[in-house]
């Protein structure tokens, strides 16, 4: 079974690829995309998928974002009320109550695909495309099986999967 991080993103344009990788890079996180599914321009900022590698000997990253088109079926609002469920069903806190707020106000989804033999430099790459998200459009980092995350602290865990 896959691992997913995801970013909530309120606000920001989604960048070009070549944005992130070079954000990234910057971070100390050498990434590239996979010449063999190069499904995206890296200078375009509507891009919607790409393979993201972070090692010669390893199976890339799945990088995608998902836009809200204002369709009340989209796919954000779908993934949305899926979390807002899990979320209110945890304990009331302060916590609960910003991660909701934050949820509620979420324009895009930018979601993170880790192989099942990935390992720590996997995880690494993962967040470095995440953080990039967190610090310049305003995303809320959630880990698969953990919980959302303001930084390294996990504010409201949620072990809840898909």
């Amino acid at each position: 079974m896959a691992y997913y991080l995801r970013a909530f993103c309120p606000g920001g344009p989604v960048p070009p690829l070549a944005t992130l990788l070079a954000w990234a890079a910057e971070h100390g996180v050498r990434l590239w995309l996979d010449a063999n599914a190069a499904d995206s321009d890296p200078m375009a900022a509507d891009w919607a998928e790409a393979a993201v590698c972070y090692a010669t000997d390893r199976r890339p990253l799945r990088l995608t974002v998902d836009r809200d088109d204002g369709d009340a079926e989209s796919l954000v609002r779908t993934e949305v009320a899926e979390f807002l469920e899990a979320v209110a069903a945890t304990p009331e806190s302060a916590a609960r109550l910003f991660v909701a707020a934050h949820l509620r106000q979420t324009r895009f989804v930018v979601a993170c695909r880790l192989p099942p033999d990935s390992d720590e430099m996997a995880y690494r790459a993962a967040v470095a495309l995440l953080d990039y998200f967190a610090e310049r459009c305003g995303g809320l980092v959630q880990a698969d099986g953990e919980g959302f995350y303001v930084g390294d602290e996990v504010i409201l865990p949620l072990h809840w999967e898909e």
